[in-house]
């Protein structure tokens, strides 16, 4: 069973927590942070070489920030590069071990590698460091806790996630997967309204297995099947009395 896709959010939430703090330095703060922001900037177009080359002139100058490895692990996850991503990450906790940014990093590219279990124990590190709340947080340790097989565990940071924020769609999709694979079919259907209700998109081949599990498909036929027996005997009538 495909789970569905959750769309993408760790970079936004990954940024919310980069946060510098600058101690004595060879480039001025103006500097290091014009040169990072060119690094982003490149990267989302897609021109990872000009952009790594503004994170290693930064990283180069200034070793010692983690921040600026934060920085250099996203270009190389936004370019695919996970094993590279991860080693910036685990370059910026090593420097500091409340950066929020790097753990959430961390979790999102051993996610992307299936490594499910290390994605959680990073998206946890994570969680317990960033206040307030993040609904975004439960919603990725939910979506590594479900694909891991874990659905009561899942269901938990979806429910948390929701608290938070009700109106955070990303957590609803995860949400009716892992009520769907413990056969809550119910619930489900409960959290497909939801983000029909919210304006989401749903995964037509879950919504397909979703209405072939709970019997909905079987009920949907009869309707469609009683509404055209209705339509036949109204035909049926008109043809006979038409000339009444």
């Amino acid at each position: 069973m495909q789970s569905v896709q959750i769309p993408p959010f760790f970079v936004v939430i990954f940024m919310l927590f980069t946060c510098p703090v600058l101690a004595d330095s060879v480039m001025s703060q103006d500097e290091i942070q014009s040169s990072l922001n060119s690094c982003e900037d490149f990267a989302h177009r897609g021109d990872f070489t000009q952009a790594l080359s503004f994170c290693n002139r930064v990283i180069e100058a200034e070793p010692n920030l983690d921040f600026a490895y934060n920085v250099r692990g996203l270009v190389y996850k936004l370019k695919g590069d996970f094993d590279q991503a991860i080693s910036d990450f685990k370059k910026a906790v090593q420097m500091n071990s409340m950066n929020a940014g790097a753990y959430i990093g961390l979790g999102d590219s051993y996610f992307e590698k299936n490594k499910l279990n290390e994605a959680i124990e990073n998206f946890t590190l994570a969680i317990k460091i960033v206040n307030p709340e993040q609904s975004s947080l439960y919603a990725a340790r939910g979506t590594a806790y479900s694909l891991n097989g874990d659905f009561d565990k899942a269901i938990t940071d979806f429910n948390k996630a929701i608290e938070t924020d009700p109106g955070f769609i990303g957590a609803y999709p995860g949400r009716a997967v892992s009520f769907f694979e413990k056969q809550d079919y119910e619930k489900a259907w409960n959290d497909i309204h939801k983000i029909q209700e919210l304006g989401g998109p749903i995964n037509p081949e879950f919504l397909i297995e979703l209405k072939r599990a709970s019997g909905r498909e079987q009920e949907n036929n009869r309707k469609k099947m009683s509404t055209a027996q209705q339509r036949e005997k109204k035909s049926d009538f008109y043809s006979t009395n038409i000339y009444l």
